[in-house]
C-alpha cells in the first residue's frame, strides 16, 4: 500500500513540473516572441545562402556526368540483354554458350547433402579450378566460342558474316570476323579476354593489321570498311578511353561480355 502510494506521488510531481515547464515555455515565447522570429528568420536566411552555394559550386557532378557521356561515346557494351532483345524483335536464335559460373553455383550452393563436409569440399574444389590459370587448349577453345557468339550476334543483326579466325586460325591477318551488309563491311577483331587488361598497343596492332588487309584485298577499299575491336573483359589500361576520343571513327570499341 506504501508503495503505491509513493508511486502515485512520484507521477503527480512528474506532471506538476511538465505543467510548470510548458508555462515557462508560454511566458518565454510571450514576451520574446520578437527574438525568437529574428533567430529562426537568421538560422533559415543561413541554410538559403549555403543551398545556394552549394548548388552554384558543384563541379564534380559535372565533371562526372561528362566523362560518363565520353565513355559512352567511345565505348559500347554489349549485355546478354541486347542478345535476348535482338532475339525477340527479329525472332532469330542466338548463339547462347552455357554459363559455367551459374552452373557452379547452382551446385555447389543448392545441392544437398547429408554430410556437410562433402559440400565443403566441393567449394573448395571449384575455387581451386576457377584460380587455376587456363591452358592454351582452353584459351583457344574459349577464343573460338567468343569469335562464334560475336558472330551470331551481327547475324542478327542483318550482317553476312565470315569466320576468318576459326577458317584460317594463325594466318587470319588480326582479321577473326568480317561483318558485311548492304552499307558497309566491318573488320572485327575478338579478344575473349576474362579479366586481363586491354591496351593500346593492341588497339593500334588491329588498326595496322586491318591496314594491311585492306591493302592485301583491294576490293574492300571501294567499300564502306569500319574497323571494330570487341572484347569481353572491363579491365583497361588508363588512358584508353582518351585513346578512344582522339580516334573517334576510326575504330570502334565494344564490350561484349561472355
Amino acid at each position: 500500500m506504501g508503495y503505491k502510494y509513493y508511486k502515485r506521488k512520484r507521477e503527480d510531481k512528474r506532471i506538476e513540473a511538465i505543467v510548470y515547464l510548458l508555462i515557462l515555455a508560454s511566458f518565454v515565447m510571450y514576451y520574446y516572441r520578437e527574438t525568437i522570429i529574428k533567430v529562426l528568420g537568421i538560422i533559415i536566411g543561413i541554410v538559403f545562402v549555403i543551398a545556394l552555394l552549394y548548388l552554384i559550386f558543384k563541379p564534380k557532378s559535372t565533371k562526372k556526368s561528362i566523362q560518363e557521356t565520353s565513355n559512352r561515346n567511345v565505348k559500347i557494351i554489349v549485355t546478354d540483354e541486347d542478345h535476348i532483345t535482338r532475339k525477340n524483335e527479329n525472332n532469330v536464335k542466338v548463339y547462347e554458350p552455357l554459363n559455367t559460373q551459374s552452373i557452379k553455383n547452382d551446385t555447389t550452393q543448392n545441392a544437398l547433402h547429408v554430410n556437410e563436409n562433402i559440400q565443403g569440399m566441393e567449394k573448395t574444389f571449384f575455387n581451386q579450378m576457377a584460380s587455376k590459370k587456363p591452358n592454351y587448349q582452353e584459351r583457344k577453345k574459349r577464343g573460338n566460342d567468343y569469335e562464334i557468339h560475336v558472330g551470331k550476334y551481327y547475324e542478327t543483326q542483318g550482317y553476312k558474316v565470315i569466320y576468318n579466325g576459326l577458317i584460317n586460325g594463325k594466318k587470319d591477318n588480326g582479321i577473326d570476323l568480317l561483318a558485311e551488309n548492304e552499307h558497309e563491311t566491318l573488320l572485327i577483331q575478338c579478344k575473349g579476354w576474362r579479366t586481363a587488361e586491354i591496351k593500346q598497343k593492341h588497339l593500334k596492332e588491329f588498326i595496322g593489321n586491318c591496314t594491311t588487309y585492306l591493302e592485301d584485298n583491294p576490293h574492300l577499299k571501294e567499300k564502306n570498311t569500319k574497323r571494330v575491336f570487341i572484347t569481353s573483359s572491363e579491365n583497361s589500361e588508363r588512358g584508353l578511353d582518351k585513346y578512344l576520343t582522339q580516334h573517334i571513327g576510326k575504330i570502334k570499341y565494344i564490350i561484349m561480355p561472355f
